[in-house]
């Protein structure tokens, strides 16, 4: 899959870190990923897969913050 600027091998990385407790690892993930997913109004390949991995870290996110607080990646 490609990226605006490379292909899409290091989402899976970055989704990893958007979960780590240290912030600067997690604010340079949340970067790499809006920088590689969208370029200039210009969807890439990867994007569709990018937003359904986001879709399931934020279902976590929610379900441990607001019922049983079992945080699952």
């Amino acid at each position: 899959m490609e990226g605006p600027y490379s292909r899409g091998d290091k989402f899976p990385e970055w989704m990893v870190l958007l979960t780590d407790k240290n912030l600067s690892i997690r604010d340079t993930a949340k970067e790499n990923i809006a920088l590689n997913f969208e370029h200039q109004e210009t969807l890439w390949l990867v994007t569709p897969f990018v937003m359904l991995q986001l879709q399931k870290i934020l279902k976590n996110i929610v379900r441990y913050l607001f019922f049983d607080n079992i945080y699952i990646v």
